[in-house]
């Protein structure tokens, strides 16, 4: 075997050399483990929830439910998001079991609470300000483990979360 050659084709592309070579361009967007631990340490903060909130779960179309909320600032998020809802719905029942109903308590009594301070919010100013109250109950901001805009884009996903099971924003009427 020689030496290997590298090839410059002068367009900044990527040139494969060998067999059996795997190339894998897309990048996941989700954290697991951030994601894990940032739904426990949530659930084990001081934030407040309604033990008696009913959380009943109707069925929704994702993209639906996005336009009949006006939604701008999230929109292209939440739309790249509910390709991997499955994967986010499955971290949160893998980290935290029975407790992922207190996870959904605790985001939609924030909702409640940040509705009833201003009701003439847009639904994306709501959405930033669930996503800003949550950055402050957790432990994993200015951690030597997770960049602050990781640990933002998990919490984006975690609000996502509860938005599709239909427990924050309007429902589309059908």
């Amino acid at each position: 075997m020689g030496d290997a050659v590298k090839q410059i084709t002068g367009d900044g592309g990527i040139n494969i050399d060998g067999n059996n070579n795997t190339l894998n361009l897309y990048k996941q967007p989700i954290k697991y483990d951030l994601l894990s631990k940032l739904c426990k340490d949530l659930i084990d903060s001081d934030l407040n929830f309604n033990e008696d909130m009913n959380i009943n779960e109707l069925p929704v179309e994702l993209l639906e439910k996005i336009e009949y909320n006006h939604l701008t600032a999230h929109k292209e998020l939440y739309e790249e998001f509910g390709m991997y809802f499955l994967d986010i719905d499955g971290v949160v029942k893998k980290s935290l079991g029975d407790n992922s109903i207190k996870l959904v308590r605790i985001i939609k009594t924030l909702y409640l609470e940040i509705l009833a301070n201003d009701p003439n919010q847009t639904a994306d100013q709501i959405l930033f300000n669930i996503e800003n109250k949550l950055m402050n109950y957790t432990s994993l901001i200015d951690s030597t483990e997770y960049l602050n805009e990781d640990v933002r884009y998990s919490i984006s996903q975690i609000v996502l979360y509860v938005f599709e099971k239909c427990q924050i924003l309007k429902k589309p009427k059908k």
